[in-house]
């Protein structure tokens, strides 16, 4: 499921987040940031699943909104 809903975005304090609790910190520009950080990682999420979260926020960010490729279940995804 590709659920841009499920994410927040704050702009001011370059944080994006996830309704799983994960949060991303973007450093630089949030278009086209410098660096990830992630903040607050679910120990209910796989490796897998957070990659392909961190991907989808960023991408969200950017205002891509593209769906990233994963087989299996993702919380939210």
């Amino acid at each position: 499921m590709n659920d841009d809903k499920s994410w927040a975005i704050n702009y001011k304090n370059k944080i994006i987040t996830h309704y799983s609790g994960l949060l991303l910190q973007i450093e630089g520009d949030m278009i086209d940031p410098e660096g990830i950080i992630p903040i607050n990682i679910p120990k209910s999420l796989s490796p897998k699943e957070i990659a392909c979260l961190i991907r989808k926020g960023v991408e969200i960010c950017r205002g891509d909104g593209m769906p990233c490729s994963l087989t299996g279940n993702l919380i939210g995804y």
